[in-house]
């Protein structure tokens, strides 16, 4: 009887969390655990529902005492997965020590068995080819690139897996990194060990605080310098207001009309840093009255996006590569977060501790 009752509770939960009412399945979990404290998966969903409304603290704790009750073994993904959102709320928090430790549990263990005969790399291998493959978005690629500078004086030879658009970017500023285009096919006899470009958090979040900012660079073309020339001593600013990601394209757009509520037409030029920008959005920026600049494929001229950041005043953007862009050129931006930021933003910051430059607003966090 007891166990029907807390099966019961377990579908009330999920159909509560699939219609998005969270304040409704927490507290319907919460009867089941009182129920019987010992039933783990019930700690997971908890601790999946305080993830979504951002109490960490509590999120924590029922992944840890999930993680106590629940058996490991092979094919029991709901344990990885708890591992790696552990991860994420330690991260979120800024306690990269802990969430370092469990960050790898972001990988299935399918996603690693092309690497099953190669030691992954670490800092006490002062030898040897190394592959750092690629594994998640350009933006993120940008945010892990800060910590390549670690690897300079290394007797090892590393070869980075990554977006073609930032090959001339990271040659510029890290030559001693020889350059694979993602997605291409790689010999893995050629090297002796792998590492995930995101692993480099995990084994160099101490070095964090001693990242120089910016740490990307770029020389300007003559075209950008142009522009910066024909609009010398006005303000220009760049601007961003929505994500090509599938999943968060909602949540993390904004409306162009409220990006550019706080500029003057009077005063202000536009730089327009928008991947895939419509013809009507170009419009409605003109419609409202600014001088704008539409230059270039900012979705795949990305060396131009980074030139054309430079000779921004200031930058407006929401939550997608844009930002990581500016935040590595250290260029002054107003980053408007989503109502749910990823722990990159961390919470209830008002300037990013990973980019200083970037003043963050909008999230109720």
């Amino acid at each position: 009887m007891l166990n029907s009752k807390i099966v019961e509770l377990q579908k009330a939960t999920l159909t509560f969390m699939k219609d998005g009412n969270l304040k409704k399945s927490l507290e319907t979990i919460n009867l089941a655990i009182d129920l019987d404290k010992h039933v783990a998966i019930n700690h997971y969903l908890k601790g999946r529902i305080c993830h979504e409304l951002m109490i960490f603290q509590e999120s924590i704790s029922s992944y840890k005492q999930y993680l106590s009750l629940e058996k490991c073994f092979d094919g029991n993904d709901t344990y990885r997965r708890a591992q790696f959102h552990l991860s994420i709320c330690y991260f979120t928090l800024r306690n990269f020590k802990e969430g370092s430790k469990l960050y790898h549990f972001r990988h299935k263990a399918t996603a690693l068995d092309r690497f099953k005969n190669k030691r992954v790399w670490d800092q006490n291998i002062d030898k040897g080819k190394v592959l750092i493959w690629a594994e998640q978005g350009i933006g993120d690629e940008i945010l892990f690139l800060r910590f390549l500078k670690a690897l300079e004086n290394s007797e090892c030879q590393f070869s980075l897996e990554c977006d073609s658009r930032i090959h001339r970017i990271v040659n510029i500023n890290f030559p001693y990194i020889q350059l694979i285009e993602r997605g291409s096919e790689i010999n893995l006899e050629h090297f002796a060990y792998h590492l995930p470009l995101g692993d480099l958090l995990s084994i160099f979040h101490e070095k964090l605080a001693n990242v120089s900012h910016p740490y990307i660079s770029m020389p300007l073309d003559e075209k950008v310098e142009k522009i910066r020339e024909e609009f010398k001593g006005k303000e220009i600013v760049g601007i961003s207001w929505r994500s090509l990601s599938p999943d968060y394209h909602l949540e993390r757009s904004k409306k162009l009309k409220d990006v550019c509520q706080s500029l003057n037409p009077d005063k202000d030029i536009l730089i327009n840093l928008q991947p895939s920008v419509l013809d009507e959005e170009l419009y409605q920026m003109e419609k409202l009255g600014f001088k704008v600049i539409n230059s270039c494929d900012c979705k795949n001229d990305i060396d131009t996006v980074f030139q054309l950041i430079l000779i921004c005043t200031k930058v407006i953007t929401v939550a997608n590569s844009v930002a990581h862009f500016a935040g590595a050129l250290g260029k002054k931006t107003i980053l408007w977060l989503p109502e749910h930021p990823t722990w990159r933003w961390g919470q209830g910051m008002v300037t990013s501790d990973l980019y200083p430059s970037i003043e963050l607003k909008g999230s109720k966090s």
